[in-house]
């Protein structure tokens, strides 16, 4: 019998009775070891995205608020400026205060510079809210 006649029976016999060489148990279980370690990072990673996109909608919805509170404004200031008791002075007072109010919008929502950043990346687009991947 030869050394490699040897070695298969060995591994045959250890086989059906269930049993292991230390060599073959230590990669098993280093094998079993390295996938319970990449299934936490993936884990982790999955949790970290989760809580970015979280942050990103916590974001998305306070910016998207502040236009809403200013939207509320600039709708009083139109019933205001429809009042007919209102002088000239009173409407341009108005207007004014409304045309503030589109700009607040504008710098909030709109252009390279705009306010409503997450992470450095615009929020809104087209005066609509960007969904991230």
């Amino acid at each position: 019998m030869n050394i490699e006649s040897t070695f298969a029976r060995a591994y045959l016999e250890s086989s059906l009775m269930g049993l292991r060489s230390p060599r073959m148990r230590n990669a098993a279980e280093q094998a079993m070891q390295l996938r319970r370690q990449a299934h936490l990072l993936q884990e982790q990673a999955a949790q970290s995205n989760l809580e970015n996109e979280i942050s990103y909608a916590q974001t998305a919805d306070g910016w998207a608020q502040s236009i809403d509170n200013i939207l509320g404004r600039m709708g009083e200031l139109a019933v205001a400026a429809n009042d007919g008791t209102k002088s000239a002075i009173d409407r341009q007072s108005l207007q004014y205060e409304f045309s503030q109010m589109q700009q607040a919008i504008q710098s909030i929502a709109t252009g390279p510079n705009a306010l409503a950043k997450f992470n450095g990346m615009p929020i809104f687009q087209d005066g609509n809210i960007i969904a991230q991947a």
